[in-house]
């Protein structure tokens, strides 16, 4: 045997044993090597019935990809193929492997079969060889054994494929094109099912104004068909002239006057609607000046303009403001969800200024009073009740008060000029504070209430409402003797509480199924009793109510509105 050298085989002997078989006549064949001038070696392939051995070459090759046979040198440059690049190739024509960098120059097509072997990293299922070509009728890679199955199919010779960096790139761009379609696509979306969203909103909102045009309808033609009932029976009375009978059609003028006056009560709904905020309104409040302010979970607080109500003043955080309050100064006091207290001056009608960013609060700042002249009270859901005294210019904290339990204050009020009461949803109790030395004096538990903080007012000198939830309805507090003097169930969820200038209460009802309202109770005797509702079956919940100065009741829902509503 003779010894060859050379830098692409590593073979040393003139005949090799071939293990695959021939792909036409399914023969053993052999291999035999031939040199050229430059002393490159060729593989013969040698069968009886004479076929043409270039593909079984490549399948040859390919067998023994990375092993003795190959040592991955270029035939052009002879460098290492793996310190250029992954990819390697074998040119069929004219006996070489190539580098990437070579294979680039070098010709291909009719007259030079190259082909990677990167691209034979798979072996068919079949036959444990490696694929050559795809058919396209059957949607599957095949090896060269496995084309007689495969006669008359359209098949794609991977030898073929050949890759560029040009086009390479142009496919990178081409993917992040796509993906950036994509991602703006799935923006629109978001987008169209948030405006969806809003117009079923808007639309039920709708359908509840259209019911109650209708039902003033149908009032209007109720009353009318009474009146002529008794306007006819007041004839036939006549006609008998019975004095009794006179009285009774007096009574039922009465009845008629007292049935349109209810009518005009319940039906007389002129909504405006304010559409400034873009997420759920949480809280309102009238300022000093008569104009109209609201806070929302879109991280914004809004002033008013007087009587028309158009947007005047937003003051935009970077945190949601849950209430806020106008001290005697002017100045409005803030709480967030950060924990911090912001004192906002109103320098004009249409411009402010932040003074001071308190500090002190490790969670959500739910409530804030002031209990004196420049000095306030703050609580939060990091179980604390805060004093806070204004001292050079700012407000510094002088005493806090931690509880070990989970509190999570939740409201806090005013009871009179030595009292303070807070509420808390953590650990269902109703605590009572000496405004004077901030000591506890008592303590009311099994108060079930709403994470909310307007559900508190003061009905008489001496009792307090607080609203329930998980249909608690309302408990009736004896301030004097700190004591429950009444459960009035009913309401599922009281969330929002105020007292009217006519001494009713306006309370904002939060129940299942979409079946929220807003209704007036009258207070007498530690009895409250419904007399009017002003919105049934809203389809969002309503976070907080009002009455103004001027007798209009707003209310803020989730679906991010304000409602106003005028007698």
């Amino acid at each position: 045997m003779k010894e060859v050298k050379n830098e692409a085989f590593n073979i040393k002997n003139d005949t090799i044993d071939c293990i695959s078989r021939c792909p036409e006549c399914n023969l053993v064949p052999s291999l035999k090597l031939i040199y050229d001038k430059k002393g490159y070696p060729s593989i013969i392939y040698n069968c009886e019935n004479n076929h043409n051995g270039n593909m079984l070459l490549k399948e040859y090759l390919l067998k023994y990809n990375n092993k003795s046979l190959i040592k991955e040198k270029c035939g052009e440059c002879g460098k290492i193929q793996k310190d250029i690049k992954g990819d390697y190739f074998y040119c069929g024509t004219c006996n070489k492997f190539l580098c990437y960098l070579c294979q680039l120059k070098h010709p291909n097509g009719d007259d030079h079969d190259c082909f990677n072997f990167k691209k034979y990293d798979s072996l068919c299922k079949e036959d444990s060889n490696f694929f050559c070509a795809f058919c396209k009728q059957c949607k599957k890679h095949i090896c060269i054994f496995c084309k007689t199955s495969h006669e008359g199919h359209e098949l794609f010779d991977l030898s073929k494929i050949t890759y560029s960096k040009e086009s390479k790139n142009k496919l990178k761009e081409e993917i992040n094109i796509i993906e950036m379609r994509i991602r703006n696509l799935s923006e629109i979306k978001q987008k169209i099912n948030s405006q969806i969203e809003i117009l079923i909103q808007e639309i039920q909102l709708l359908k509840i104004l259209s019911c109650s045009r209708k039902f003033e309808e149908s009032q209007k033609n109720l009353n009318y068909n009474i009146f002529q009932n008794l306007e006819n029976f007041r004839k036939d009375l006549k006609s008998k002239n019975s004095e009794f009978f006179e009285k009774i059609f007096e009574q039922g003028n009465k009845f008629i006057s007292l049935f349109n006056h209810k009518i005009q009560v319940l039906n007389s709904k002129d909504f405006k609607i304010l559409e400034y905020h873009s997420d759920a309104v949480i809280f309102l409040l009238q300022l000093k000046d008569g104009r109209l302010a609201s806070s929302s979970t879109d991280y914004c607080l809004n002033i008013y303009k007087l009587n028309s109500y158009e947007l005047q003043l937003s003051i935009k955080d970077e945190s949601r403001c849950r209430s806020f309050i106008q001290i005697n100064d002017g100045r409005i006091i803030a709480c967030y969800d950060d924990g911090t207290i912001k004192v906002i001056k109103l320098i004009n009608e249409n411009k402010y200024q932040i003074d001071q960013n308190i500090k002190g609060h490790s969670s959500f700042c739910r409530k804030v009073i002031e209990i004196k002249n420049n000095e306030l009270i703050s609580i939060s859901f990091d179980n604390t009740m805060r004093i806070w005294k204004f001292n050079e210019n700012k407000f510094n904290c002088i005493k806090t008060i931690k509880f070990q339990n989970n509190s999570s204050f939740c409201n806090i009020l005013i009871l009179n000029k030595n009292e303070v009461v807070t509420s808390s949803c953590g650990d269902k109790c109703l605590k009572f504070w000496n405004s004077e030395n901030y000591q506890l004096t008592a303590t009311i538990n099994n108060i079930e209430t709403d994470w909310t903080t307007k559900n508190m007012c003061l009905l008489e000198d001496d009792i307090l409402c607080i609203g329930g939830s998980n249909s608690k309805g309302f408990y009736l507090i004896k301030i004097s003797t700190h004591e429950i003097v009444k459960n009035i169930k009913g309401p599922k969820n009281v969330y929002s509480i105020d007292k009217c200038k006519d001494g009713m209460i306006l309370c904002s009802i939060i129940n299942e199924n979409e079946n929220n309202s807003l209704i007036k109770y009258k207070y007498e005797n530690l009895e409250l009793k419904k007399k009017v509702e002003i919105v049934k079956a809203h389809p969002s919940n309503i976070y907080s109510c009002i009455e103004l100065d001027n007798e209009i009741i707003a209310f803020g829902d989730l679906a991010h509105k304000i409602l106003l509503w005028e007698r």
